[in-house]
């Protein structure tokens, strides 16, 4: 019989899984996976700044302000974007001013700096039935509001022109699509950290990409991917005490590799 630690953290790498081919899928779809870092260390940022506050000024929660500053990432690198920007150069510059504030507020924290750094850590196993219960609604939230407009954005991701001819807001589309990717950044750094969130994020809907046919069968690929490697790296993690993080990502890894040989063999 599983242990209720081993339940819950199965219980979030499927949620974690749900998120992955969502939010996944479209950064990818996108061309723009270096969102996904630039969202995660404005989020380092937004933590720092909420445990400044909450420790200097008024009690708040790091977590909020995690939120708010990843929110805020994907609205200016939308409207950067829209200004004729480069997708990686608009990302790059709001990637260096949120580590430029999170360095000089982690400077300013010093002891209490592990509490900003916890949220990028990330570690299942220290989830509460709480965590996951907001991991559960969060993931249902996020997978309904990307069904909803999932050709939409993709009209927008391959063909931005002709879905403006159409008569689909171009910008306000990609604000949610990078507000969607956000949201779910920091959720799953929450649960498993920034290295298996970039991991999470990035390789499955890259196999998707190579094994599936249509978008719609890339969204199945990439959450059959991220389901095995993040169920099958806790199974072993569990056991042997290594990282469900570092696990997964090399079965991640390994996955991708097959498709690329199978790919070419083909």
């Amino acid at each position: 019989m599983l242990s209720p630690s081993l339940l819950k953290v199965l219980i979030a790498m499927c949620i974690i899984s749900a998120l992955a081919s969502t939010a996944g899928t479209l950064s990818v779809l996108r061309k723009n996976t270096f969102f996904v870092s630039g969202t995660a260390h404005a989020a380092l940022a937004g933590a720092a700044l909420g445990v400044y506050l909450d420790e200097c000024v008024f009690p708040t929660s790091s977590y909020l302000f995690a939120y708010l500053f990843a929110v805020g990432v994907a609205l200016v690198v939308s409207l950067l974007e829209a200004r004729g920007v480069p997708s990686e150069t608009a990302v790059g510059v709001v990637f260096g001013v949120s580590m430029s504030i999170a360095v000089l507020l982690l400077s300013l924290l010093r002891d209490s700096a592990a509490r900003a750094w916890g949220l990028i850590i990330g570690d299942p196993y220290l989830l509460t039935w709480g965590d996951v219960g907001f991991m559960a609604a969060v993931a249902f939230a996020v997978a309904i509001f990307a069904l909803l407009f999932f050709r939409r954005f993709v009209l927008v991701c391959f063909d931005p022109e002709g879905a403006a001819s159409y008569g689909l807001r171009v910008w306000a589309h990609t604000s949610a699509m990078y507000v969607l990717i956000a949201v779910a950044v920091v959720v799953l750094l929450q649960g498993v950290g920034l290295i298996l969130v970039y991991a999470l994020l990035v390789i499955p809907p890259a196999t998707g990409a190579r094994v599936g046919t249509d978008a719609q069968s890339m969204v199945m690929v990439t959450l059959l991917v991220s389901l095995g490697a993040g169920l099958l790296g806790t199974l072993i993690s569990y056991p042997t005490s290594l990282p469900v993080s570092a696990v997964s990502g090399l079965l991640l890894a390994g996955v991708y590799a097959i498709s690329l040989i199978a790919r070419r063999g083909s």
